[in-house]
């Protein structure tokens, strides 16, 4: 067997399991009543674009879901939403250097 099949089977298998456990776990949050962007939306964006929007979820599930269970009227600061977008430029820029390192 071909090490490159291999990883690429093992890279799209890692990628399938994310997208299943963001959809079930975005999924347990909505149904909680936490303000949350769709479950489906959720795992189409981790499908679309593992590497920026799997850590996204995690980063929004730690510091804004879970802390909207304990206190439903929370309100995230601008701080917050600014870390936000550091966070998906520095995915989206960490993605970009990884396709250009391997078509090199």
């Amino acid at each position: 067997m071909n090490i490159s099949l291999f990883l690429n089977t093992l890279f799209l298998a890692i990628i399938a399991l994310s997208v299943v456990f963001v959809y079930r776990d975005a999924e347990k949050y909505a149904k909680s009543g936490v303000k949350i962007i769709t479950p489906v939306l959720w795992a189409f964006l981790t499908f679309i674009s593992w590497f920026p929007f799997f850590p996204l979820y995690f980063f929004l599930r730690h510091y804004n879901y879970k802390r909207q269970l304990k206190e439903p009227n929370f309100k995230p600061s601008g701080k917050f939403y600014f870390l936000v977008v550091v966070i998906l430029a520095l995915s989206f820029l960490a993605s970009a250097v990884f396709f250009i390192a391997m078509k090199s």
